[in-house]
């Protein structure tokens, strides 16, 4: 296991078995967000080991695209615990409850709305994007102020600028110190 906490994979103890996946997590995503009430959540991804391996995983081994888990999702924490999940075959949403202590499916087979109001992007490495993308993005945003009204903009945009905001500081951080890390 790897989490973005720790500055070495976390080892399995000799008295458990091993298997043939890696499993990679920040434990309390957003911690930061608390004190302005943002949600916060646990983030995981799952991957499974190069060349079959088994036993103790190295660092090597946790550093691959993304495009190779086999299995993401998050947690998100509030006033209801709700598990978002996918293996590749759709995502799915879980609904803990505390009465019985388990998840229940609650939100299957989850679908991005064909059209929507809200945009929401981070945007912090708007400079570095080719020209058809910034392109795109600026006739999504044009569609999105031609739907809304003002109001419905200014609510939201205040929201998703301060969600992005702290988002784009937090990636920034955790890539300045994998680079440290590297060197």
């Amino acid at each position: 296991m790897a989490s973005e906490e720790n500055d070495d994979p976390i080892m399995i103890p000799d008295k458990y078995p091993r298997g043939k996946y890696l499993v990679v997590f920040d434990p309390l995503d957003g911690s930061s967000n608390i004190d302005v009430n943002i949600s916060i959540g646990t983030i995981f991804g799952i991957y499974k080991r190069k060349d079959g391996r088994e036993g103790d995983g190295c660092c090597e081994e946790f550093y691959q695209p993304g495009k190779d888990m086999v299995a993401a999702g998050y947690i998100l924490y509030g006033s209801s615990t709700m598990m978002v999940y996918s293996s590749g075959n759709g995502v799915h949403g879980f609904t803990l409850d505390p009465s019985v202590g388990e998840y229940i499916l609650s939100h299957p087979n989850m679908k991005m709305p064909e059209k929507g109001k809200i945009y929401s992007m981070n945007e912090s490495n708007y400079n570095l994007w080719d020209s058809a993308t910034k392109r795109y993005l600026s006739h999504i945003k044009k569609m999105i102020w031609k739907q809304n009204t003002p109001q419905d903009i200014s609510a939201h945009s205040w929201q998703i600028f301060i969600e992005t905001f702290l988002k784009a500081v937090y990636l920034s951080t955790l890539k300045i110190r994998i680079t440290q890390e590297g060197n």
